[in-house]
């Protein structure tokens, strides 16, 4: 058992994996505003679980294959959620894997990958797979900036 708070909701499952050290987030069905304040009241839960050792986790994966709709005020929300998190924690070098299956999903993550900090971190991929490798990526390439 993980030492770490899970986050299970009808439209989000969330946890930190120890093994792989790497948080893994999938949403499913309507993405609202709460959807998104939920996660990032969650994560800053964790930040604070973990004595704000950012660099516990590896990255991060966000699942929205299973989401069938966003809602028009998601994007403010995570806007602000997201200034917010980078202001209170250093994640420069924590990488975000963001995996979609359709078009829709993948422009609108895309529109919200502008929105939000440092956008260089950040990929949207296709599959679990690909969001792992670039987690693996990343922290190679900026190994000397994280706690491996």
């Amino acid at each position: 058992m993980s030492k770490y708070e899970a986050l299970h909701t009808p439209n989000i499952d969330g946890f930190f994996d120890e093994t792989s050290r790497i948080l893994r987030v999938t949403y499913r069905g309507v993405m609202t505003a709460q959807v998104t304040r939920d996660v990032y009241a969650w994560i800053g839960r964790l930040i604070v679980a973990a004595d704000g050792n950012v660099n516990l986790a590896l990255g991060s994966i966000y699942d929205f294959t299973d989401v069938t709709q966003f809602d028009s005020l998601t994007l403010s929300t995570t806007q602000r959620s997201s200034q917010a998190v980078n202001r209170d924690a250093e994640l420069r070098y924590h990488p975000v894997a963001l995996v979609v299956k359709t078009p829709f999903q993948r422009e609108y993550v895309r529109l919200t990958m502008k929105v939000s900090p440092q956008e260089d971190r950040k990929k949207i991929v296709d599959n679990l797979d690909d969001a792992q490798a670039f987690i693996v990526q990343f922290c190679e390439k900026y190994r000397e900036f994280i706690a491996i």
